[in-house]
């Protein structure tokens, strides 16, 4: 069934070798039609430009025809619509899906043709964010038809959105238990993948064959357990790269160059007490870290420009443990046992009051404790469960709270538990959803079609 969309009827012009602007200017309101004139109407006018060549575009028709891609339109040869479109997407059920457009036209509208119905914002631009139901099933495609109208020219383009089948992988099956350990943290630089054993080292792996292939192990003292990857300021001309980890048997923060040297970051708060049993540590572009300590239920923040770590938040309830930024600047989202709180960054660099972003269960609990928080590109948050084995999707709210729009629950095969979820880089896949696999020793990943924020 053809579903039209009730929407603005927008004018987007340009010069005839430009685009136009993406957002277009809201018109008058319309219905999506479905029949549209293709083959102009052409008259024996000949007042074309002085100078022109017959054919060419705002030129005379040439005996009725113009070159190339032009329309006689009036006996002038015009350009019609001008589409420049993104790629088809593959996506997971549930998920937000941008559709971004470049458009040359007078006007336009959106219409859906085929596939299970969505909920579309932006129907007035050339820019949507499309909701693919959670209940979609595999082997669907969203079908997205854009019409366009240019000098009277009318044209239009299908976009497609495919729902494919979750499929998880054991991405590193053939490490050893001394290459992995009990893996928890994970992130990607350059060519490499580094993860994290709680049993004191730090693996690198390459992507070959599309497989995780062990190059080097790094043994460190202590807890290590989350990690990210960051700039550290040593005083040189420029930040070097580093590995940063929170080591909960050090009480610290450390910082591991790509060549494996280590070094503590911090190991105290401001007023000299313990940093405590630290568990995750997220850099900021300002330098600054923010870490979260579950067994004290603190998230403190490390003041690169002071050098001093204060206490950032302390009442989140139970085991606040994964951090992540989302789309909207100034804030820090954090997980903690049944619940995802969003927390302002004031201007002078305290929390303020932090709200609920999404519930997953009971907050006195550990079965729904978040491990692993990731935004994508159209601000989809990925949430990890590894007591509940459960991967969540929930899509993206800029003011209030968000729903889980899909699930994945005991996906089998040694990838069931889900920590330190992050999307690969471009030696790893970009639109790869990895993570670990608490106390199996695995790292696991599953294609999501969208990348990191």
């Amino acid at each position: 069934m053809t579903l039209a969309f009730v929407l603005g009827l927008a004018s987007c012009g340009g010069d005839d070798e430009g685009s136009a602007d993406e957002g277009g200017t809201t018109g008058g309101e319309t219905t999506a039609s479905t029949t549209m004139t293709t083959a102009p109407s052409t008259t024996n006018d000949t007042s074309g430009p002085t100078g022109c060549i017959a054919g060419q575009i705002d030129c005379d028709c040439l005996e009725g025809s113009c070159v190339g891609a032009l329309y006689c339109v009036e006996n002038q040869c015009k350009p019609g619509p001008q589409f420049d479109l993104p790629n088809d997407r593959s996506v997971l059920a549930g998920m937000r899906v941008p559709v971004v457009v470049e458009l040359n036209a007078d006007t336009f509208e959106w219409e859906q043709v085929g596939g299970p119905t969505v909920d579309v914002q932006g129907l007035d631009t050339t820019s949507l964010m499309v909701d693919v139901p959670g209940s979609a099933s595999p082997g669907d495609v969203v079908v997205l038809r854009l019409h366009a109208v240019r000098n009277t020219i009318e044209d239009h383009r299908d976009i497609e959105i495919a729902v494919h089948e979750a499929d998880f992988q054991d991405y590193v099956p053939d490490a050893t238990e001394e290459q992995l350990g009990t893996t928890e943290g994970i992130d990607f630089r350059n060519n490499d993948l580094w993860v994290v054993s709680t049993e004191g080292f730090v693996s690198r792996f390459s992507n070959a064959d599309g497989q995780g292939s062990f190059g080097t192990r790094r043994d460190v003292a202590g807890t290590p357990v989350g990690a990210r990857f960051g700039r550290l300021d040593v005083g040189a001309d420029d930040p070097i790269d580093v590995l940063f980890l929170a080591n909960a048997g050090l009480g610290a923060v450390q910082a591991m160059t790509l060549e494996g040297d280590f070094s503590i970051v911090t190991d105290e708060l401001e007023d000299g007490g313990p940093l405590g049993a630290v568990n995750f540590v997220l850099p900021a572009q300002n330098g600054n870290l923010y870490i979260s300590n579950r067994a004290d239920q603190q998230v403190l923040v490390y003041d690169a420009s002071e050098n001093v770590t204060r206490v950032f938040v302390e009442d989140l309830g139970m085991n606040p443990n994964a951090l992540a930024f989302g789309p909207n600047q100034g804030y820090v989202y954090v997980g903690t046992a049944g619940r995802v709180y969003r927390v302002p960054i004031l201007p002078d660099g305290t929390a303020g009051e932090h709200t609920v972003y999404l519930e997953l269960g009971p907050e006195d609990e550990i079965t729904e404790e978040v491990d692993g928080l990731e935004f994508d590109e159209a601000g989809n948050l990925w949430v990890g469960c590894p007591n509940s084995s459960t991967l969540y999707v929930a899509r993206y709210d800029a003011d209030g709270t968000t729903e889980v729009a899909n699930s994945w629950s005991s996906v089998g095969g040694g990838v069931s538990r889900f920590v330190n979820v992050r999307f690969g880089n471009n030696a790893f896949g970009r639109e790869w959803l990895y993570y670990t696999n608490l106390g199996d020793g695995t790292v696991g990943r599953v294609y999501v079609g969208l990348r990191r924020n």
